[in-house]
C-alpha cells in the first residue's frame, strides 16, 4: 500500500511541470482555489462564534440586570419582575443587521466608493472576522467583570418569565458592543 496522499498530485508543481500541458482555466482554478481555501477556514471559527452568541450570550444576559424599563420594580420588593420573554433577547442581533446593513449600503459603501476605496470581498470577509473575533473578546471581558461582581456578592434577584436569576448589578447594555 502507499502512503501517499491522494492528492499529493494536485499540488502546482505536478500539475504543471510533470510534461502535461494544462489548460489556463485549470491553472487558474488551482490559483483561485490557493486564494479561497483561507476563507474557508476561517468561516468555522466565524460561526462557531455566531452560534455561541445565538445561545451564550444570551444566557449571560440573563444575568446581568435587566433595566427597569423592561419590568415592575418597587424598593419594597426583592426581585425585579421583568415581563417580556426571554426569547426577546435574542431579538439585539437581528435589530442590529437591520439596522446596520442598510447603513453600509446607503451610507458607508457610497462613502467609500466616492473615494476609491471600498475594499474586495475577500478584505471585507477578513473585516467580518475581525469583528467576529472583537465580539467573542468583549464577551469574555464582560463575563469577567460579571464573575467579579457575583463573587463581591454585588448580585440582585430578578424574574425574567416563570424563573428567576441571580443577577450581577451589571446593565444588560454592556453587551452591546458583542452585537457589532
Amino acid at each position: 500500500l502507499s502512503t501517499r496522499s491522494p492528492y499529493s498530485d494536485l499540488s502546482e508543481e505536478t500539475l504543471f511541470t510533470n510534461g502535461r500541458r494544462p489548460l489556463d482555466s485549470t491553472r487558474d482554478n488551482v490559483k483561485v482555489l490557493k486564494r479561497v481555501i483561507p476563507v474557508f477556514l476561517t468561516l468555522i471559527p466565524y460561526w462557531m462564534v455566531y452560534f455561541q452568541m445565538e445561545s451564550t450570550y444570551v444566557l449571560q444576559s440573563l444575568h446581568l440586570q435587566l433595566p427597569s424599563l423592561f419590568g415592575n420594580h418597587s424598593p419594597s420588593d426583592s426581585i425585579h419582575q421583568q415581563t417580556f420573554p426571554t426569547a426577546w433577547l435574542t431579538m439585539f442581533d437581528a435589530l442590529m443587521l437591520l439596522i446596520l446593513i442598510p447603513l453600509k449600503d446607503k451610507v458607508i459603501d457610497p462613502f467609500l466608493i466616492k473615494r476609491k476605496l471600498l475594499p474586495t470581498a475577500l478584505t471585507k470577509i477578513s473585516l467580518g472576522m475581525l469583528f467576529a473575533m472583537f465580539s467573542a473578546i468583549s464577551a469574555g471581558v464582560l463575563e469577567s467583570q460579571r464573575l467579579i461582581h457575583i463573587q463581591n456578592n454585588d448580585t440582585i434577584s430578578q424574574q425574567v418569565g416563570n424563573t428567576t436569576y441571580i443577577a450581577a448589578r451589571l446593565a444588560v447594555w454592556w453587551q452591546v458592543p458583542q452585537y457589532f
